[in-house]
């Protein structure tokens, strides 16, 4: 009879998700390209959207160049779709904001700045 290791390892193998395949028309299409109409995808909720759709997107989406256009301001009137929140202390902001800073997001270096 197989042991509890054995039995709870089965268990967890069954449960993985199944490989995803790699889309046709994503693959003809050059990196290039792609990069270049999601670069368009500025704001925190388009972004989020778009790492849902699926992992090469997500991959896409947490390149450099991608992260260096994000825009961290979100609607200037209320507020809404801000990156960063009132209720994070000044260590969570930077923290949220340095792997924004290091891809050369303009507007993560100015917050950092101000923290």
């Amino acid at each position: 009879p197989p042991s509890k290791r054995q039995r709870q390892l089965t268990s967890v193998a069954s449960t993985r998700p199944a490989v995803q395949a790699q889309s046709l028309l994503l693959s003809l299409i050059p990196q290039d390209v792609i990069h270049l109409v999601l670069s368009f995808l500025t704001s925190a909720s388009d972004r989020f959207a778009l790492q849902l759709t699926c992992r090469e997107f997500q991959q896409i989406n947490n390149a450099p160049e991608m992260l260096r256009k994000l825009n961290l301001d979100g609607n200037p009137e209320t507020g809404k779709g801000a990156f960063l929140t009132a209720q994070e202390s000044p260590d969570q902001a930077f923290n949220r904001l340095l792997k924004l800073a290091v891809s050369d997001n303009l507007d993560a270096l100015y917050m950092m700045g101000i923290i």
